[in-house]
């Protein structure tokens, strides 16, 4: 069973001096027009950014060499709330200060950093919770439209409401940037919502955050750093890939394996958060039984990184793709792929599945019903980083026995119970085209995608799938006397209708029989 961590946020010595990510020139400096500005921050410092509460939330730049820096966060006098923190400029000009600003409410507030005759101000700067997302393309889709791509269906709405509340979530998006070997530069400003902003946002990371906002009642800062299209190995550091047998140098699709990781999430090291939303997978079909590896390689190398040994990631496991094939025996990729990111979970007590199989859209990939993955995403947060004691997770396989023509399934993580939700009539094609009439592989049956293996290896839907007690499924098909092994969801676009009590969906699976 795992337990909550509750301690994932990143902490180091306040006087850390290493060499710092993306520096930009303020115009607020307070200098003389003619004298060289060396005081500087990061994108992810400026006007309207969030800081993770923590004893030591990081601040960095840079300043003259061997210079003093001091950082007050909040007003100056006897009645106002401030943080302060001061350190020393590197030979190379780079300094960081962890700053503890656990006391201060969420603001917002002014931040002041000072060294020498410099002064930068940023100016409403809130206090919160904030997360990394990152992945590949249904992680980057935003709530708007986009080329190629269908909007979330209540965008403008959507956009509307968050102008209405600007202190309840908001987003900083890194700009795409490949490149060979680490680099310290970046670029990705803070955005308030509003009807033009909002519409950019990720749609998944935008669901879990408003959701963690409503249960939590404090500001949540998205750090949003995805591309479309990209491999697990290309957010993967050059000397992880070595070190685990993979080629660094593998090109796909124009993205190169590190080239991400150098670009977008490097340069973001000396950043405060709690923990990590992640949705990729599908372009790995080709290397489908490895992913749980790659995966593993990839979150090793993250928490070596940000030197935290505790960091939680929150994956979601691919959405349904491709129309429902009625044929048990088709063989298709992303059951593959969800059994991989299944392991993944099973291997890592700091990551936690989502299971997203029973969203998506026929023709399309990037389906638009996000806001169920974002508030799933946002459930297991809620239960492995914040201790709540709540149901977060989907049902998994626990075990099956053979008993004649019937097997006995039984289930973990069922919390209230098993339910049978309705099987679905019609199925999601793309954008605005009509939905297609979906005809059930078991009729007269409880439950819907049981499947059963015959002695010969051909497989064939259960006549009958029925749930008994709390976490037991029976599942029997008469032509098949001896089932030699059992599925479940196991599609490309699964019609499972099998969920716990609190609403999560059981995870596919694909297991032989005794």
């Amino acid at each position: 069973m795992k337990t909550p961590c509750l301690l994932p946020v990143l902490v180091l010595s306040a006087l850390a001096l290493v060499s710092i990510p993306s520096c930009v020139s303020d115009a607020g400096s307070s200098v003389g027009n003619d004298a060289p500005k060396r005081l500087q921050m990061c994108d992810l410092l400026s006007d309207h950014a969030i800081l993770q509460r923590s004893a030591a939330t990081h601040v960095w730049g840079n300043a003259t060499p061997f210079a003093k820096v001091k950082v007050r966060i909040g007003g100056e006098g006897w009645f106002a709330k401030s943080a302060t923190a001061e350190t020393t400029a590197a030979e190379d000009g780079t300094w960081m200060a962890s700053v503890d600003v656990r006391k201060l409410g969420d603001g917002p507030y002014p931040m002041t950093v000072t060294s020498g005759s410099e002064t930068l101000t940023r100016t409403d700067i809130l206090i919160g919770e904030v997360f990394l997302a990152s992945g590949q393309s249904n992680m980057e889709k935003p709530l708007g439209p986009r080329t190629n791509q269908h909007p979330i269906p209540d965008y403008i709405e959507i956009a509307k409401a968050s102008a209405l509340q600007p202190n309840a979530v908001r987003m900083a998006t890194i700009r795409e940037k490949q490149v060979p070997s680490p680099s310290d530069t970046f670029t990705g400003p803070w955005e308030l919502p509003g009807e033009t902003t909002t519409p950019r946002y990720s749609a998944v990371a935008y669901f879990a955050a408003e959701q963690l906002h409503k249960e939590l009642g404090v500001p949540i800062g998205i750090i949003h750093s995805s591309l479309g299209g990209s491999k697990v190995q290309v957010w993967t550091s050059r000397e992880a890939l070595v070190a685990g047998g993979e080629d660094p140098n593998e090109t796909f699709r124009g993205k190169t394996s590190t080239y991400l990781y150098n670009g977008m999430i490097y340069p973001l090291r000396n950043a405060s958060f709690r923990g990590v939303l992640w949705f990729q997978g599908e372009q790995n079909m080709d290397d489908a039984e490895k992913y749980d590896k790659l995966y593993a390689l990839m979150t090793d190398c993250w928490r070596k990184l940000f030197k935290n040994s505790e960091l939680q990631f929150y994956f979601v496991t691919l959405n349904g793709y491709k129309p429902p094939d009625p044929d048990p025996n088709a063989v298709a990729v992303q059951p593959r792929i969800r059994a991989s990111q299944q392991r993944t979970e099973l291997a890592d007590p700091l990551s936690h599945m989502a299971v997203g199989a029973d969203t998506g859209e026929a023709l399309d990939v990037h389906a638009r019903d996000k806001r169920p993955i974002g508030e799933r995403l946002a459930k297991l947060v809620l239960k492995y980083e914040f201790g709540r004691d709540i149901v977060a997770d989907s049902p998994i396989f626990k075990s099956a026995s053979r008993s004649g023509s019937e097997v006995t399934v039984t289930f973990d993580r069922v919390g209230g119970g098993l339910v049978a939700h309705p099987v679905k009539t019609e199925y999601v094609t793309q954008g605005r085209r009509a939905n297609e009439k979906y005809t059930r592989c078991s009729p007269d049956s409880q439950l819907e995608d049981f499947a059963l293996r015959d002695a010969d290896g051909n497989w064939h839907w259960a006549d009958d799938a029925h749930i008994v007690g709390k976490d037991t499924v029976v599942v029997s098909c008469k032509a098949v006397p001896n089932p030699t092994a059992i599925r479940y969801a196991y599609r490309g676009f699964p019609m499972g209708n099998l969920y716990n009590e609190e609403g999560f969906p059981a995870a596919q699976f694909d297991m032989e029989l005794k």
